[in-house]
C-alpha cells in the first residue's frame, strides 16, 4: 500500500508553483485529496490533464472543477512499474461525465475485473511529489464464507 502524503516540502517542479504554472491548482487540490481539471467556460469541454487552454475551442477562459469519483472500467492490464515485483491493476476509467483517464485499482485481483464494472476514487494526493489516485470497485462486499463477491453487470 503507499502511503499518500501532503506536500511538507517546498514545490519540486515548476509546474506545482503559482508563479511559474496555471495548473499550479492541479498539485494544491491533490493536497486537499481532490482531483481537479479545467472545464471550458464557452464550450464545456473538460480537458485532462488539465490544460490553461481549452483543447477543443482554444479558449483561454476555463474553470476548475473536480472530476466525478465514480465511473466504469472500459480496459484493463497488469502493469510492473519501476523495479517492482508486484504488478499493478492499472484501468482506463471512463468517469461519469464522459472522461477517460488511467487509475490503479486497489483492493481487486486480476481475476476480479471485467470491462463495464464500476468504479470509485478511493485516494488523491502526492506521492514522492508526483500526482498519485487510487480506485476500489462498487459494490464489493465479503460473503459469509469470507470470499469477496463482486457486483454483477
Amino acid at each position: 500500500m503507499v502511503e499518500i502524503a501532503t506536500r511538507k516540502q517546498p514545490n519540486r517542479y515548476p509546474w506545482e508553483d503559482k508563479k511559474q504554472s496555471g495548473i499550479y491548482r492541479f498539485f494544491d487540490g491533490l493536497e486537499k485529496g481532490k482531483l481537479l481539471s479545467t472545464k471550458c467556460k464557452r464550450c464545456h469541454h473538460f480537458n485532462w490533464p488539465p490544460m490553461i487552454v481549452c483543447t477543443k475551442c482554444l479558449s483561454d477562459q476555463v474553470l476548475w472543477r473536480e472530476l466525478p469519483k465514480g465511473g466504469q472500467i472500459i480496459a484493463y492490464s497488469l502493469s510492473y512499474i519501476g523495479n517492482s515485483q508486484h504488478p499493478e491493476l492499472i484501468c482506463t476509467i471512463e468517469l461519469s461525465n464522459g472522461l477517460r483517464m488511467l487509475g490503479r485499482i486497489i483492493g481487486s485481483k486480476y481475476k476480479d475485473l471485467s470491462y463495464g464494472l464500476k468504479v470509485t476514487r478511493k485516494n488523491v494526493g502526492l506521492v514522492e511529489g508526483r500526482p498519485f489516485w487510487t480506485y476500489e470497485l462498487v459494490g464489493r462486499s465479503k460473503s459469509k464464507e469470507g470470499k469477496t463477491v463482486t457486483q454483477s453487470r
